[in-house]
């Protein structure tokens, strides 16, 4: 019940954080980084999908890699957990 509530909260603020991404107030990024990390908590579908977008788009990678150091430490450790496992590239 409590990750049903998360993900619809997560969903709302993913929407309101678009909405307002468009516009010249700046609460779009924090909005929608805040619904990813309420995501990822709370759905491992969600975290799945997330490390498959940062195995396959470098952009989006290096946003999460800088949205994890520059967080705390609660924020870092769920974002962490979204790190793709490279595989060493053979000689």
């Amino acid at each position: 019940m409590r990750n049903m509530i998360f993900i619809l909260l997560a969903i709302a603020f993913l929407i309101i954080g678009l909405a307002f991404s468009l516009t010249p107030i700046p609460l779009g990024a924090p909005l929608t980084a805040l619904a990813l990390v309420m995501l990822i908590g709370s759905s491992r579908f969600a975290a799945r999908w997330l490390v498959i977008a940062r195995m396959r788009v470098t952009v989006i990678d290096r946003m999460i890699s800088w949205l994890e150091s520059h967080s705390g430490t609660r924020i870092g450790r769920i974002l962490r957990r979204t790190r793709p496992q490279r595989m060493p590239r053979r000689a």
